[in-house]
């Protein structure tokens, strides 16, 4: 809503000048008979301003009930703007507010009341106050202004905020190391011998991704690094105008978490690969929210064909029954693409080969089931190590750590255990009596998609900080077509402070936990801090989810 001035009246026809601020009069008022008298009435109320074009009096009501007269008539010499005989006059208010402006002079004049904010005591954690707090931090009362805003607002913020995330990449130039070694895979795969396996880890469809940049580089590693970012800043702007479009131009939680999330995280949102899957999941939901569920499973199925875990965003897809058939017509016929082609270039061992490299993992550094050999490893450094492995990461090797291990994949089969009953539960939910179905609302779609992201992440053996990405691409998304979900405040909150640790942690401070140093005990107090913000996330999804689909018969 635009602001309205306050000062501004409206004139009517025959009347005199409107009231200035503050009752100030105005000399060249003129009365309908052509007279002149002072447009503001002083305090004693010997004086009025104006009168109706038909020369009739105004009445006011008075708190008691009886009314007097503030307009004089046309054929009026003078009138005084007095009260009945039996009370007294009503003096104009000032424009500070110290008396009201129909309190008589012999009353008490009582200024507005107004808290002392300088008094108000800092909102506890997880009070009401503290989360109105959040929700006025993170944008997500924005949306009840219902204002659509020019494009000058999201391009400005978009180019401050990712100039910010450029700047930041100057004194953290060494998470370039990862875009170092995608330059050295790719041109393996086109150097003389060629090497049919590279990138292992990622889904052979994802050279469509990494090829691209080496293409535009004509073959240097040094311009590889400028091509790839590029790349990769493209692909968030390209989220960012989704996310506005989507929002009907308007900044929604959505689009403002995404925004702020980006710097938060800082520069390794553009060397990684992960923001490609990350967009990809969240533009299936947006397109599912704009009623194109063939493009739904076809953005789902790439972001799945790149790095997996998009194809857990299925079912819940579908769960919004908005023609299913086309959205799972759309996911399959891409999805079978991608096998054909993976098999038909590297066979079954390279359709594998990201389950494999994951398999042979141990237990990365970053993951909660590390925290407590870290926090060992702070009181006794020589019985817990953090070597850097042939996996491009470092873990954590000493007793415990083998027996973690086994938990985690415990943990992780659990989980999506889990997942698999909130999918049955929220499809029960959707069935009526009489045998029909209710599509699932899109606030229940986003956050079954974001509960199966941090049950894929929370309980693995290995966290990497860049698959905060994948939560926060899908709670950008969710906050764009269901800005008005209670919980969103909160989950916003926690992955932006999540971000905010992570990059104290990586890059700036890893240090404190690779290698024996006085800090290691700063470093797992920290890490502890991130992964409780993660599993706050992951339990404030669950729990919601399993609110929505409270109803579930039988």
């Amino acid at each position: 809503m635009r602001d309205v001035d306050s000062s501004a009246r409206v004139r009517t026809p025959g009347a005199g000048p409107p009231h200035r601020p503050g009752g100030a009069a105005d000399p060249t008022a003129a009365r309908p008979d052509g007279t002149v008298h002072p447009a503001g009435a002083p305090a004693d109320g010997t004086a009025h301003p104006t009168a109706r074009p038909d020369g009739s009096a105004r009445l006011t009501a008075r708190p008691d009930g009886t009314a007097h007269s503030v307009g004089a008539r046309a054929d009026d010499v003078a009138h005084p703007n007095a009260a009945p005989p039996d009370s007294t006059a009503r003096p104009t208010a000032p424009a500070d507010g110290t008396a009201h402006p129909i309190a008589r002079p012999d009353d008490v004049a009582h200024p507005p009341s107004r808290p002392d904010r300088t008094a108000d005591p800092v909102p506890a954690p997880g009070s009401p106050r503290f989360w109105a707090a959040a929700r006025r931090a993170v944008g997500a009362e924005a949306w009840t202004d219902g204002s659509a805003r020019p494009p000058r607002w999201i391009v400005g913020r978009w180019l401050s905020t990712r100039l910010l995330t450029m700047l930041i990449l100057l004194p953290e130039n060494n998470i370039l190391g990862d875009v170092r070694y995608y330059a050295r895979q790719v041109e393996a795969l086109f150097g003389p011998p060629r090497v049919t396996v590279v990138l292992p880890e990622y889904p052979a469809p994802a050279l469509a991704v990494f090829v691209p940049p080496w293409w535009a580089a004509l073959g240097s590693r040094m311009m590889y690094l400028i091509t790839f970012v590029l790349l990769m800043i493209a692909i968030d702007a390209a989220f960012t105008a989704a996310l506005w479009r989507a929002s009907g131009r308007r900044p929604t939680p959505g689009v403002r978490v995404w925004l702020l999330l980006v710097p938060c995280l800082g520069p390794l949102t553009f060397t990684r690969f992960d923001l490609v899957s990350a967009a990809l999941a969240g533009a299936a939901l947006l397109a599912l929210a704009a009623r194109r569920p063939v493009r739904s499973g076809l953005l789902a199925a790439a972001g799945a064909a790149v790095k997996l875990w998009p194809a857990t965003l299925l079912p819940a897809l579908l769960l919004h029954r908005d023609r299913p058939r086309r959205l799972l017509a759309g996911f399959a016929g891409l999805g079978l693409v991608a096998l054909a082609t993976t098999v038909a270039g590297g066979g079954t061992t390279r359709l594998l080969s990201p389950l494999t490299w994951q398999g042979q993992r141990g237990l990365q550094l970053e993951t909660i089931w590390a925290v407590p050999l870290l926090w060992g490893r702070a009181v006794s450094p020589q019985t817990w190590s953090t070597p850097y492995t042939r996996f491009f990461a470092f873990q954590v090797e000493g007793p415990g750590a083998a027996a973690l291990v086994t938990l985690s994949t415990v943990a992780t089969v659990a989980a999506l255990v889990l997942l698999g009953w909130l999918w049955w539960r929220a499809w029960r939910a959707g069935r009526r009596p009489d045998g029909s179905v209710r599509p699932a609302s899109l606030s229940l779609v986003g956050l079954l998609a974001i509960a199966a992201a941090c049950l894929l992440i929370v309980p693995n053996k290995t966290l990497s900080p860049q698959y905060l990405l994948w939560i926060g691409g899908l709670l950008a998304a969710l906050g764009a077509v269901a800005p008005a979900e209670p919980v969103l405040p909160r989950l916003n909150l926690l992955i932006v402070l999540a971000c905010v640790v992570t990059q104290v942690l990586y890059p700036l401070g890893y240090g404190m936990l690779t290698g024996p140093h006085w800090s290691n005990a700063i470093g797992a107090a920290l890490l502890t801090a991130r992964n409780g913000l993660l599993l706050a996330i992951t339990v404030l999804a669950v729990r919601r989810v399993l609110v929505l689909t409270r109803g579930t018969p039988g």
